[in-house]
């Protein structure tokens, strides 16, 4: 399970630091931040947003 986890904060790393990303960085409220934890399973012994992005699902991709 803690694969998972490292795959998903690797995903969010390598999306925050893309040049192509025109959006800003935003803080994230301790109440969005309890939020998403909630939806980890299994929950992880500590976590820690350092943001978040909004982005228009155009510039997202995953590639392998």
């Amino acid at each position: 399970m803690d694969k998972y986890i490292a795959i998903t904060i690797a995903i969010l790393v390598c999306c925050a630091l893309t040049p192509g990303c025109s959006a800003p960085s935003q803080t994230v409220s301790q109440a969005e931040a309890v939020n998403w934890v909630r939806y980890l399973v299994p929950l992880p012994k500590s976590i820690e947003f350092a943001g978040k992005l909004t982005l228009k699902t155009s510039e997202v991709a995953v590639q392998a």
